[in-house]
């Protein structure tokens, strides 16, 4: 990822490093070392491709305002980076599941569902074009 911003920004390893953001989430000392790396894949990624992380952060957005049943949880790639989607279901005895597949396959959120990145895409598309005006 280093070598993708390298060459695409014409930065060296070091001058990437400086980054306020990147400086921040490799020194910060109240957190864990995998939060620090978490937070500096995340902000690497957004210095890597801006447009990618506000797609994925619309992406959330959407998904989270599907009105799932409680218990039912849809998964979407980190940054969008698969194809796969993830469903979790947390029951307690057969019943229970029955009545949340039933509401899953009776909401009419998520029957409207299009994949996240296409919609993200696209909204951020037209504001983006609505911008340029």
């Amino acid at each position: 990822m280093l070598a993708d911003i390298s060459r695409s920004k014409n930065m060296t390893f070091s001058e990437i490093l400086e980054i306020e953001g990147v400086k921040k989430s490799i020194s910060n000392p109240r957190i864990t070392s995998a939060r620090r790396a978490e937070t500096l894949i995340r902000e690497l990624k957004h210095i890597r491709n801006p447009l990618a992380e506000t797609a994925w952060n619309k992406a959330k957005q959407k998904v989270s305002s599907l009105s799932l049943p409680e218990g039912v949880r849809l998964n979407i790639p980190p940054y969008l980076e698969g194809t796969k989607y993830r469903l979790e279901i947390l029951f307690s005895n057969g019943k229970e599941l029955e009545a949340k597949l039933n509401g899953l396959i009776h909401n009419k959120f998520l029957m409207e569902f299009r994949k996240p990145l296409e919609e993200a895409l696209q909204n951020l598309n037209f504001s983006l074009t609505r911008e340029k005006r």
